[in-house]
């Protein structure tokens, strides 16, 4: 028997890279802590995109973004901008976006910048912020639920 300590993989299976079928045209990824990079680049049929607890998941490859319509994420802690995250730029068709139970940290003002957008919906996300608040409440897309509240972040 090796009596050697084991070396952990853990590292490894962090930086896992996940590449899909060109065909894809909905994507969903529930529950994948270890997921790394997800690379759409070839999707380009992608219409919705959802993911659940999967906490070191990114995204590379924005061009599969231009035609997705719906979004949809839950459980998630968005360390970062969310603009950073998913460039919002390259989701010109986007329709749906559905946030539940995560935490947003920056603005959410870039809803303001998405022509095609119907309806954003946040659902027991604690408190999410917006330079103007007012402007962005009397958008008749925007849905609060589960007690989210939209307070005011100055830049």
């Amino acid at each position: 028997r090796d009596r050697r300590p084991s070396r952990g993989l853990g590292d490894v299976y962090k930086r896992q890279e996940l590449s899909l079928p060109g065909s894809l045209e909905k994507l969903t990824v529930d529950r994948c802590p270890g997921l790394g990079d997800v690379n759409i680049s070839k999707c380009p049929n992608l219409a919705s995109l959802s993911w659940n607890q999967c906490p070191s998941i990114s995204f590379t490859g924005y061009t599969g973004l231009r035609d997705l319509k719906n979004l949809d994420i839950s459980n998630h802690d968005f360390k970062h901008d969310f603009k950073l995250f998913v460039p919002i730029a390259h989701m010109p068709n986007l329709q749906t976006v559905s946030f539940a139970k995560c935490v947003l940290r920056y603005p959410i003002d870039w809803l303001l910048t998405l022509k095609e957008i119907r309806i954003a919906v946040f659902n027991k996300c604690g408190s999410v912020y917006s330079e103007d608040p007012e402007r962005l409440l009397k958008l008749p897309i925007v849905s609060l639920a589960g007690g989210t509240r939209i307070l005011r972040q100055d830049t």
